[in-house]
């Protein structure tokens, strides 16, 4: 019994207990343990108070192994490009087309004969064209 005791109690030990398991046995063990689940008894806030009341914490009952709930991971902030900072392929200067090379990009243009500026480098109307593939 110790051995299931240790197994249920430990998330390691039952995670690698179920990689064990064929497709059929994990659906199996996964509806015993929902409806198992279902049955676990926690004892009602009415009791907790009162024990609280007489100076006992639910982490005296159940040990101090109770899971603390992991942070929310805050969303980053879109990234901003500078536009100052970027590098731009020229792929015909008459026509006024550019491609924004970034990264590795800068690289495999030059290595294509374009030729890559940054954005201070370009004339005033290739400038507008960069602006309005960064917008």
């Amino acid at each position: 019994m110790t051995v299931i005791k240790n197994i249920l109690l430990n998330e390691k030990l039952l995670t690698a207990e179920l990689k064990k398991l064929t497709v059929d046995e994990k659906i199996q063990a996964k509806k015993v343990l929902t409806t198992v689940a279902n049955k676990l008894k926690l004892p009602s806030q009415k009791l907790l108070k009162a024990l609280k009341s007489e100076g006992f914490e639910f982490a005296d009952l159940v040990g101090a192994s109770i899971p603390k709930p992991k942070p929310v991971a805050k969303k980053r902030a879109p990234r901003k490009l500078v536009l100052e900072n970027q590098s731009f392929a020229i792929i015909d200067e008459k026509n006024k087309e550019l491609a924004h090379a970034v990264g590795r990009g800068v690289t495999s243009y030059k290595d294509k004969g374009f030729n890559v500026v940054k954005y201070g480098e370009l004339s005033s109307e290739l400038q507008k064209v960069a602006k309005s593939l960064l917008n």
